[in-house]
């Protein structure tokens, strides 16, 4: 068809081939060396764009033979019985199959209906193997109907109990707290065995029905078939009865399945873990394990191996004691709040008539009463008492301690509460552009809830770059799709490549990255992509893979260490997803960014060393590519070496038009700008670079953006600044904390943070000793208790009414404790704009009422709405509903409460928005509410 000569330089080279308009079809490309006469070829398809695919066509294999054991395991020495229909001519070839093994193989005359034949079993056959056979008949026969061949094969478990372990557990079933018990472990049939020892908290292993691991059942667990088995029968004999029936797969593949921050630990479950230990034949040992104070249930958990015998063993000991107490508190408070503490004393002796409660606390819980009382009893049982307390004016942990005396009986128990910001946090920034020679003085104020603030003074030679901002908004942004994920954690990759970091801020970054890459984990779906949302199921997000899967390419370049196996399987599917990629399929539904997100992926797939050019050359070629995929797939093409492609591609205008994606690619003209800057980057081109990072930074600074523009502008910036020519020098003098020091600095930005000492209120200023302007912004946050907003409606309605169970209206202003009600969320599109995508309704709910969780037992409630969103967060004292909002529909939302705890409590606002355009939102203002203690059968107390 065609012939031409091009060079190799280094060893490798590329080569561009052009096909006709119409030149689809079955070729054979060779390469030959004209010196040494040595050769390569290679057979490919061309096809039409959407209609390639390499799935195998029109298998054929044999008919189907079914096999019938006598029974469905084995004993090691037993003999298996095997039957297989038969037309009692011919003769049937039979294989015992292992793993890649052919343990044995015979031939057997069949027999007249069935034919049914004997196997002995041995110890290598545990735990499973494949029994095939294949009767052949008589070319030209006609005594039966059946075909001239047929296949089949039948697993059979084999057992072999010298593979088995059986420890033994001998421990009291009933211990008090605080106590040291002893554990004795044997093995039941005096066999060695190593072993390791757990004790762990029944209502932790509850929570997810944990079992006792025995790992027999991993390292004998059914074992896939690796033969393969096929013949050239067809060929040779042609004599078939009809069409060849698929052959299913057998299974057996179980063994190769790829299946702010303070926080209070409110729950101390008892966990324990001794060994390895090992157990000599006919032996014992005894264990000595202090149990905490606690009360319930723990398990002991035993797991033993031996020269490839396993086994485990279980035992529950309760943990009691005649006097006990149960305190309940909210999951988390708020500042400012008041609150009523139940405490329930239990006596389970009648010896008990008498207890002394006493309560303790930290001074983020200030008591509004006495902290002792009595309680009395006449019999064994419970009593519930109260002590009332406020909420300090401050965030941190609570702590919460109950002491019991009665005689010589004691109890304690402490608990630990989260006291969280009601409120999300408030940024503030003041800026000002200092010329040469010339100084700025500002004089702050902290704002907010004591402990909450924090402010930081940045010098920066590039204008309007509000680092501080931007980083603080992504890391605490409250959700977490596979886009916000990698926002989150992306741009910290390169942080020093903008800012002077300390040895603790460098640990708290790559702790952050190494928590992100981690929780990449819960997003990849079966086939190797990532989900918008965790645990997403099939569904991958096509941008989303691609943007998580460069955030781990980058990191891995810095040295972070990827989890096994997600990276592999990303980049599969990536490959896969480049050679299926059909313009047609990804602009069926209008979407923007088709090419763009095919471009992106062919970029991962260079920067990952697995380049797919025969992709690259197909796109390239296509003359309907959108700019902005261009200048992705230039970037692409500047890795693999071909800069003079590259530089064609970016042959384009850098203007992007200015537009929000709500949705598929989240895109922005601010993130399709930081992307051509990013390229720029590649391609050396530091003066349109320079000029495009200016309005960059001015972009980012005016209005609001989402966390993939701020993020990817982030990225951009600090490739951009870190991988030029050495910035130049400034110079500068700062006083902040009460001191002068001054600066010489080669950094995109000099950062000062004001310490806590000076926090309250003081004076900043920045005299210019550089012969350039430079560009200073003191930034502070703070979160406060009470919010001064007023209702919202900007192209979103939304309204909140509050119902009981019976639908009547309710008003939560005051409610008694134990009230059963339903907040409803009504959230309307005026039908003005196109359709909103992935919109947020953030719901943070009072301290005193808890979250009915819908979930568990859904199948008694009746709440509707159950399928109006595409995800729901549900934590602590919050919901987060994740949905779509077509043009003049309305979606109502409910969530079922409980006014739990009495006392005065914090409603905060409600807010509604699309995640991607935060100028399109709703909000309903919050409040204080009451809950109005109910009448309990009070303990008598002094």
């Amino acid at each position: 068809m065609m012939s031409d000569v091009f060079k190799v330089e280094d060893g490798q080279s590329i080569y561009d081939l052009n096909f006709p308009k119409r030149g689809y079809g079955k070729y054979l490309l060779r390469i030959v060396d004209p010196v040494s006469g040595h050769s390569s070829a290679q057979v490919f398809y061309a096809e039409y764009p959407g209609w390639w695919n390499n799935s195998d066509e029109g298998t054929e294999a044999a008919a189907m033979l079914t096999l019938e054991a006598s029974k469905k395991s084995y004993e090691v020495g037993e003999t298996m019985e095997i039957t297989v229909p038969s037309g009692g001519i011919g003769n049937i070839y039979v294989t015992v199959e292992k793993g890649d093994k052919v343990l044995d193989q015979f031939w057997v005359a069949a027999e007249s209906d069935h034919t049914t034949f004997e196997i002995g079993t041995s110890e290598e056959m545990s735990p499973n193997v494949y029994v095939s056979a294949m009767l052949i008949q008589p070319h030209g026969q006609d005594e039966n109907s059946l075909p001239l061949r047929m296949y089949g094969i039948i697993p059979v478990s084999v057992n072999d109990e010298n593979t088995k372990l059986e420890p033994v557990i001998s421990a009291p079933s009933e211990i008090q707290p605080e106590q040291t018990f002893e554990v004795e472990v044997s093995e039941k049939a005096g066999k060695p065995m190593a072993y390791t020892l757990a004790v762990v908290d029944e209502g932790l292993l509850g929570l997810t029905r944990y079992k006792t691991p025995n790992p027999w059942y991993t390292f004998y667990t059914k074992e896939a078939l690796g033969v393969r088995t096929w013949d050239m029968y067809k060929y040779v004999m042609s004599a078939q009865t009809g069409e060849m029936a698929s052959l299913l797969a057998v299974g057996g593949d179980e063994g190769l399945v790829y299946k702010e921050d303070d926080e209070a630990n409110r729950f101390k479950p008892v966990v324990k873990f001794l060994g390895p230990f090992f157990l000599d034949a006919n032996d014992d040992i005894t264990h000595q394990i202090k149990i905490p104070n606690y009360i319930g249930a723990v398990r002991v958990m035993v797991v033993g191996a031996y020269e490839g015998a396993y086994g485990s063993a279980e035992k529950e000991v309760q943990v009691k004691q005649p006097l006990m107490v149960l305190s309940t508190l909210p999951r988390v408070l708020g500042p400012s709040e008041r609150i009523r503490i139940p405490v329930n004393v239990i006596a389970m002796d009648d010896k008990i008539k008498s207890v002394n409660v006493k309560v303790t606390t930290n001074d983020l819980l200030i008591p509004l009463g006495s902290t002792q009382k009595t309680v009395k009893f006449s019999k064994q049982g419970d009593q519930t008492t109260f002590f009332e307390y406020e909420v300090a004016r401050q965030l941190g942990v609570a702590t919460f301690k109950v002491e019991l005396q009665s005689g010589s009986e004691t109890a304690f128990e402490e608990v630990e509460v989260l006291v969280r910001p009601p409120n999300p946090a408030i940024t503030k920034s003041e800026s000002k552009a200092v010329l040469a020679g010339e100084s700025w003085n500002y004089n702050y104020e902290s704002f907010g809830i004591k402990g909450t603030n924090e402010a930081t003074l940045q010098v920066s030679r590039i204008p309007n770059l509000d680092l501080e901002k931007h980083l603080s908004y992504l890391i605490r942004y409250p959700h977490g799709c596979i886009e916000q994920t990698t926002s989150s954690v992306f741009p910290q990759l390169s942080l020093n490549s903008l800012i002077e970091l300390t040895d603790e801020q460098e640990e708290e970054i790559e702790a952050n990255v190494n928590a992100g890459l981690k929780r990449l984990r819960l997003f990849q779906t079966q086939d190797g992509g990532f989900s918008y949302w965790p645990d997403g199921g099939r569904n991958a997000s096509t941008w989303g893979t691609n943007y998580a899967g460069h955030f781990m390419l980058e990191a891995q370049s810095m040295g972070y260490e990827i989890p096994v196996g997600i990276l592999a399987q990303w980049k599969k599917f990536q490959k896969a997803e480049a050679a299926n990629w059909a313009r047609a399929r990804d602009d069926r539904y209008g979407r923007r960014g088709g090419d763009l997100t095919q471009a992106y992926r062919l970029y991962t797939l260079a920067l990952a060393g697995s380049a797919d050019i025969g992709a690259m050359n197909r796109l390239r070629s296509d003359e309907s590519i959108s700019d902005a995929g261009a200048w992705r797939l230039a970037a692409a093409y500047a890795i693999v070496g071909r800069e003079d492609v590259a530089l064609e591609l970016a042959n384009r205008p850098i203007e992007v038009e200015d537009y929000r994606e709500l949705s598929y690619t989240f895109g922005s003209q601010l993130r399709d700008m930081s992307m051509i800057l990013e390229t720029l980057t590649y391609l050396d081109d530091t003066e349109a670079g320079s000029e495009l990072l200016e309005d960059i930074a001015s972009n980012l600074n005016t209005g609001w953006h989402s966390t993939q523009s701020r993020a990817y502008a982030m990225i951009a910036i600090s490739k951009f600044i870190g991988g030029g020519d050495a910035p130049s020098e400034y110079e500068f003098d700062a006083r902040y904390n009460g001191s002068e020091k001054g600066v010489n600095s080669d950094l995109a930005i000099h950062r000062f943070s004001i310490d806590q000492d000076n926090i309250n209120q003081g004076i900043v200023s920045i005299k210019n000793r550089s012969e350039k302007m430079l560009f200073v912004t003191l930034v502070q946050t703070g979160m406060p208790v009470e919010m001064n907003d007023e209702t919202i409606n900007d192209d979103m309605v939304m309204s909140i009414v509050y119902r009981d169970l019976d639908n009547n209206p309710l008003d939560v202003s005051s409610l008694k404790q134990g009230q059963d009600f339903k907040a409803v969320v009504s959230v309307s599109h005026p039908g003005i704009k196109a359709a909103y995508k992935e919109v947020a309704l953030n719901q943070i709910f009072p301290t005193g009422w808890q979250i009915v969780n819908t979930r568990v037992g859904a199948e008694d409630n009746e709440l509707t709405g159950a399928q109006n969103f595409t995800y729901q967060d549900i934590r602590d004292d919050r919901v987060y509903t994740y949905f779509d909002l077509n043009r003049s529909k309305k979606k109502s939302f409910e969530v079922l409460l409980n006014a739990t705890f009495s006392g005065r409590f914090y409603k905060p606002a409600v807010f509604c928005a699309p995640m991607y355009d935060e100028r399109i939102k709703a909000l309903q203002p919050g409040g204080w509410v009451e809950v109005v203690e109910r009448n309990f059968d009070q303990a008598s107390a002094n």
